[in-house]
């Protein structure tokens, strides 16, 4: 399983790609755009020689910015986790405000603390 933490702006979008045991795989910044989005799922999906379904997608909810990302997602049957802003200002405040230049990442952490794994399972059953 592959989780990819998203941060989530009106041009762009940070990216970290971190797999099942926390390490972080690929960090990258595109443009938010649904075309740059295909392309880099199917690039991934390609190198890391994995299933559309084996990758989990988390970002915040960002209103209008996110909907690049949906449309990507579900073109591509990839599974798109939104959480709340305040839950992650929550979670992130836990961290001691430690807001850093890896967000993608310290999101999938934090995500991972908010029992990522129930989800992923609870997804499996659908």
């Amino acid at each position: 399983m592959y989780y990819i933490g998203v941060d989530v702006s009106k041009g762009k979008v940070d990216i970290a790609v971190l797999n099942s045991a926390k390490e972080v795989v690929l960090e990258q910044i595109i443009k938010n755009e649904v075309k740059a989005l295909n392309r880099f799922f199917r690039v991934l999906i390609r190198k890391l020689k994995i299933e559309n379904e084996d990758i989990l997608v988390c970002c915040e909810t960002t209103g209008i910015y996110n909907h690049p990302l949906e449309v990507s997602c579900a073109q591509l049957n990839i599974f798109l986790w939104v959480e709340s802003a305040f839950k992650i200002k929550k979670a992130a405040s836990d961290l001691e405000g430690k807001v850093t230049e890896r967000m993608p990442v310290e999101l999938l952490n934090m995500l991972f603390d908010m029992k990522i794994e129930s989800i992923v399972s609870s997804r499996r059953m659908m």
